[in-house]
């Protein structure tokens, strides 16, 4: 889902949700445009609608694990180096993957480890595998495993739950659930005081914002 018009079919484009249909991952906001018999899909029976068991069965696979994996495991996985940062090479197979890191809310540089420099990203140019470093008072431009955090380091998730409460930001997981655990940043929450760095493991269509 997008709020943007991607297809001149009402029917494909990534803008639109239609009665009956199921949202299985995230979240969104919309406005309802509408309702009763004058939905496209008030006519077609709840059978046809409904969710197959073998995607249901897809839908619970998906595990979010990221707050738990060890950092040598994330690293393995997006191919970066906490020292050094992604190569070019592997920043362009890695921006392959995860597409650009649209987000309006988000500044417009991120300091961010390329080849063994520390240098000012263009945010929207971030990709899975990026180790970041943020400074409060910034807003977090990805979803990021944190890995070094200073003491004093607190986020405002107001953005992402409505609760304006400062949270302490650390290495380790600190709950089991990812939106409660210390070491995960998701995008447009704000740093609000310290420093921390982290590996983005979402961007842009992909973050839970």
């Amino acid at each position: 889902m997008t709020d943007e018009h991607t297809n001149e079919d009402p029917l494909l484009t990534d803008n639109l949700m239609f009665y009956g249909t199921t949202l299985y991952d995230r979240n969104v906001l919309g406005m309802v445009f509408q309702t009763g018999e004058n939905m496209l899909l008030s006519d077609v029976s709840h059978d046809l609608l409904v969710t197959p068991e073998d995607f249901e069965d897809e839908k619970q696979e998906l595990v979010f694990s990221e707050h738990e994996d060890t950092i040598e495991k994330l690293c393995e996985t997006y191919k970066t180096d906490v020292n050094t940062g992604l190569t070019a090479e592997q920043v362009a197979i890695n921006q392959e993957k995860s597409g650009k890191n649209k987000n309006k809310k988000i500044q417009k540089y991120t300091m961010c480890k390329r080849d063994g420099e520390l240098q000012p990203i263009l945010s929207k140019r971030l990709t899975i595998g990026d180790i970041i470093e943020l400074k409060g008072p910034q807003v977090v431009p990805a979803d990021i495993r944190v890995v070094e955090a200073s003491e004093d380091c607190k986020v405002n998730k107001v953005a992402l739950d409505g609760d304006a409460v400062y949270r302490k930001v650390c290495a380790e997981k600190t709950h089991d659930n990812p939106i409660e655990t210390g070491n995960i940043l998701w995008a447009t929450t704000k740093i609000t005081s310290g420093t921390c760095t982290g590996i983005v493991f979402a961007v842009g269509k992909s973050t839970l914002r």
